[in-house]
């Protein structure tokens, strides 16, 4: 692994230990509040906290296994089996998940399947007071597929230095753009093109795909 391999990846790490540092540290103050014991008018709501939290933490953690690991190269797999890990990893972002699929089931190479998951990731990052967030895939007339996702919300938000490391124009990556580095190296891999738009209330960020898809 070279140097740059390896910040990489301690970036990427430090963004998923951060992102489960909520969930994980609201699990622990319920358990603190159960040890004082002072009122037991607090047990209830303590252990709803401690409920909900583990709840979120293992969501956010099986979302991005599903992200970031490699849990196998081979085969095919339907993009529609993804569809629990993201409706997970968006409950605490209070953002409605639309799904609109093509009739025919999508399938696709793991890694496209990671591919979907990270542009969700960004997709999700854009809203600041959620709303909706709305998928469209579909395949294409060159046997490949097509995913787009849709933020549709107020204050949208997108860094521009984002945007620049995710459209390839700029290289610098650090723990704030690590995750567009990341979705535009899966999309490069595929042979797949990315695009993103921004408006005042709706962002949209879609991948082309030429490779072939099962249906």
């Amino acid at each position: 692994m070279s140097l740059d391999e390896l910040e990489i990846a301690r970036m990427l790490s430090t963004r998923l230990c951060h992102d489960i540092t909520g969930p994980i540290g609201a699990v622990n103050n319920g358990v603190e509040f159960l040890e004082d014991g002072e009122d037991d008018g607090m047990y209830e709501g303590a252990m709803d906290l401690i409920a909900s939290s583990a709840k979120e933490a293992v969501a956010r953690l099986q979302f991005y296994r599903q992200a970031y690991g490699r849990i196998g190269d081979d085969g095919l797999v339907c993009i529609d089996e993804r569809k629990e890990f993201v409706e997970a990893f968006l409950v605490s972002s209070k953002a409605k998940l639309e799904w609109n699929e093509s009739p025919a089931k999508i399938c696709v190479p793991p890694i496209a399947a990671q591919l979907l998951l990270n542009m969700f990731i960004l997709a999700a990052g854009v809203l600041l007071r959620g709303g909706i967030i709305r998928l469209n895939a579909s395949t294409n007339d060159n046997g490949g597929y097509v995913f787009d996702i849709q933020s549709i919300g107020s204050s949208l938000k997108f860094d521009d230095e984002v945007s620049a490391v995710l459209m390839g124009t700029s290289k610098n990556i650090t723990p704030k753009t690590v995750q567009a580095f990341l979705t535009a190296r899966l999309a490069t891999s595929l042979n797949c093109s990315l695009d993103v738009s921004l408006s005042d209330d709706f962002f949209s960020i879609k991948s082309v795909c030429v490779a072939s898809v099962s249906a």
